[in-house]
């Protein structure tokens, strides 16, 4: 019994925490921020998409900054661990984006691009960055929605190199959308074709016209 009203009261701590991210005072929002960096994405449950949507995309940069650290935090190797910054990228993607048809996909979707824009613009990152416009341009075999989402965000952020190299207009991306396509997997095939419109693919047919 003491154990279970230690986790309602803990529950209700980390309820309270998510109020106060909607506070009006930044220095308030901020110290949500702060207090969540040290306790992990496990701990903020089903509010995990809103949170980070509403702090990387506050109005106010030191409440951003804030929210960035603890984004950042959440992602840093850990003493006596050697699972590496990148498969823990994967895990929280994963939690962001793993409700297809859900109602708050979209909100998800948003949260899971704001912090990758924010991740793979760091030098510490370029590598994930480009091992993931890779992985989605060049791969052949099948990848998991998180890994589509970030090849496909890893490739926004420097389209016109990624063009130029002729990479968005190969094979592997239109076979990828085809396959998507006839399996259904409508998150997946949103990914592949804005990378699509990112790249100088024509129809033969509208190129005669």
């Amino acid at each position: 019994l003491s154990q279970l009203q230690t986790t309602q009261a803990e529950q209700q701590l980390l309820q309270r925490l998510g109020v106060r991210a909607l506070d009006v005072a930044p220095a308030v929002r901020g110290r949500v921020f702060a207090t969540l960096a040290a306790l992990g994405p496990q701990a903020v449950g089903e509010g995990l998409a809103s949170l980070l949507r509403r702090g990387l995309g506050d109005v106010v940069p030191a409440v951003r900054w804030e929210c960035e650290c603890m984004l950042r935090a959440w992602l840093a190797p850990r003493p006596g661990e050697d699972e590496p910054p990148s498969a823990r990228l994967m895990t929280l993607l994963g939690r962001l984006l793993g409700r297809e048809g859900s109602v708050h996909q979209s909100d998800a979707e948003d949260a899971a691009e704001a912090a990758l824009r924010h991740l793979l613009s760091r030098p510490e990152w370029e590598k994930v960055a480009e091992e993931g416009a890779r992985a989605l341009l060049d791969g052949g075999e099948a990848l998991p929605a998180e890994q589509v989402f970030l090849g496909r965000v890893a490739i926004s952020l420097d389209a016109d190199l990624w063009s130029l190299n002729g990479g968005l207009s190969g094979p592997t991306v239109l076979k990828r959308t085809l396959a998507a396509l006839d399996a259904g997997r409508s998150s997946e095939l949103r990914q592949l074709l804005r990378v699509l419109l990112h790249s100088d693919v024509r129809d033969d047919a509208s190129g005669r016209s």
